[in-house]
């Protein structure tokens, strides 16, 4: 009877176990988690002042560009569209796929972006705020 009751618990702490990680990642892993965030987030058009990286909107393009690596397999043309969450302190988190192209563009542009830090968080009624950014990452033959 005890022995029922020990590894009936145990049976249900790995289906949770297994629960709880196939709905906190996405299809790309672990690496990339995908849980909503505990902290109030702003749409990009709710903000008084937009998160920004560096100087201008040609250092995100720059930088992005100069991080993303092309697709192995890959010889078409196309678009990933990526959300995020600019935090309060400047960080990204959340990153998530909206339009994916293929698998290895779709993870190379959330690998580029992760690694952009240093942001000038959104500012919503004069204090910093977390708020939900979108990039569109162009993969094109030139």
């Amino acid at each position: 009877m005890r022995h029922e009751r020990i590894s009936h618990v145990i049976g249900s702490l790995v289906c949770l176990s297994a629960l709880l990680y196939f709905t906190s990642a996405n299809e790309y892993g672990s690496k990339y988690q995908t849980m909503q965030p505990r902290i109030e987030v702003f749409e990009y058009y709710q903000v008084d002042e937009l998160p920004r990286y560096g100087d201008s909107l040609s250092a995100f393009n720059t930088n992005l560009y100069n991080l993303l690596k092309w697709p192995n397999l890959w010889h078409g043309e196309g678009d990933v569209v990526l959300s995020f969450i600019v935090t309060q302190k400047g960080t990204i988190e959340h990153i998530r796929v909206e339009k994916g192209l293929c698998d290895q563009c779709d993870i190379n542009a959330i690998d580029a972006l992760a690694q952009l830090e240093n942001w000038k968080p959104g500012v919503k009624n004069g204090k910093l705020v977390a708020t939900r950014m979108y990039a569109r990452v162009r993969f094109a033959i030139r």
